[in-house]
């Protein structure tokens, strides 16, 4: 997905973010699992961390303390007296360590357990933490923990394959947008990419999306609108930016006053330049969008809806779409149409332009106006789902596999 949109971050209002958890409560599912195995081992076990930012260092060194934990953490000109106290102070358990800064030199063989916060663009990082307590007059064992949170470490992936365009939600149940956020963080750092070569697109979920047994995103007895701000502000937290390309409403509320109601706090975001477009998902009758669109004062840009047989995948709504410069986007393009996918038509297209058949069907759905979204965890199908592009699909073609569809070109 390419950014359409090119205008610059609008200061972001960080008194609309709801506060942040007192120290003593649950910090999010990897937090809590790193802190919940630090005290299972570490009375045991002499324990080191590695992180990458000093901001998590300093939340699990505040965690431990509150656990009753005695933990020492390295920073610029204390390595000596550091590693002098965690060798010889018994009740020392934890040693936190940055990834990348001070930490030259030091052999820990009083540690033997590691634990690595998150993944890392350099994994000879990750081999250098691991020496630091595999030194040849280490006599125990030693293990390895890895924190690393698969969302993260597939948005990486995705870029460096070449990707630009990420869709999440602020929906705990089904995303993890921190983990987007991280990897963002790793990747603008490094180089690799920068903000605006990024097209970041959320959601806002009604409390009938959510998971009320996990922490959510806003006050559920908040109105709505102000649900609305309170779970974009969360989402400018856990993504680390101050604004997003597009902001989606995850699916239509019970009535269409509710969903309005929603819709107006989005096109307040809008104005305030910090979603630079809106649009709405799981909306899938034709007459439903059309009086959202035209009773709307911002109308929606953005369509996402899943493309299957079920739905006659869109056919009325993707002609509304073209009418009124409306991008449709589309999810379950291939795990919605398989028996479509691995038919004779696109088997015999793709033997002819030596591409696989999920490239021949992306490339079929794009040549429609379609920006289909790509789910995969594969390395190599995020290659081939980057490839599609080079894929030259004939007119012939693309009418051939439209009459699979319905679609008369």
């Amino acid at each position: 997905m390419a950014c359409l949109l090119c205008h610059k971050p609008m200061p972001f209002d960080v008194s609309k973010a709801p506060p942040l958890p007192p120290p003593g409560l649950a910090c999010g599912s990897k937090m809590d699992a790193l802190l919940g195995d630090l005290e299972k081992v570490c009375p045991r076990h002499k324990c080191v961390v590695f992180s990458q930012f000093s901001e998590v260092l300093d939340l699990v060194l505040a965690q431990l303390t509150l656990r009753g934990v005695r933990c020492v953490q390295l920073r610029s000109g204390n390595q000596v007296e550091l590693r002098r106290e965690f060798e010889t102070q018994d009740d020392v358990r934890v040693l936190l360590l940055p990834l990348k800064k001070y930490n030259h030199g030091l052999n820990l063989v009083e540690a033997t357990h590691v634990f690595l916060v998150e993944p890392s663009l350099q994994p000879a990082l990750h081999a250098q933490a691991m020496a630091r307590v595999k030194r040849l007059d280490q006599t125990e064992p030693t293990f390895v923990h890895r924190y690393k949170e698969r969302t993260a470490e597939l948005v990486v992936q995705a870029v460096q394959a070449g990707f630009r365009g990420i869709d999440t939600a602020c929906q705990p149940k089904h995303y993890f947008e921190q983990g987007v956020g991280d990897a963002l963080a790793q990747l603008y750092a490094s180089g690799t990419v920068t903000r605006d070569q990024i097209f970041l697109q959320t959601k806002f979920t009604s409390l009938n999306g959510q998971d009320v047994k996990q922490p959510l995103p806003y006050d559920s007895t908040a109105p709505l609108g102000e649900q609305v701000h309170q779970s974009f502000a969360t989402s400018m937290r856990n993504l680390q930016t101050t604004y997003v390309d597009s902001l989606v409403l995850h699916g239509p509320l019970s009535t269409h006053e509710q969903t309005m109601e929603v819709w107006r706090a989005m096109e307040q975001l809008h104005r305030d330049g910090k979603a630079r477009r809106i649009g709405i998902s799981n909306m899938y009758s034709p007459q439903a969008f059309s009086r959202l669109f035209h009773e709307a004062s911002v109308p929606p840009s953005v369509l996402q809806n899943r493309f299957y047989a079920d739905t006659g995948y869109d056919t009325e709504l993707r002609q509304f779409c073209r009418e009124h410069n409306v991008q449709y986007q589309s999810f379950w393009t291939l795990t919605g149409n398989p028996k479509l996918v691995h038919g004779p038509q696109v088997a015999a297209i793709a033997a002819r332009v030596g591409a696989t058949h999920e490239q021949v069907w992306y490339r079929f759905v794009m040549a429609l106006g379609i920006v289909p979204l790509s789910g995969t965890t594969s390395k190599q199908h995020m290659a081939e789902d980057v490839a599609v592009e080079l894929v030259s699909l004939t007119k012939d073609d693309v009418t051939t596999l439209a009459r699979l569809i319905g679609d008369e070109l």
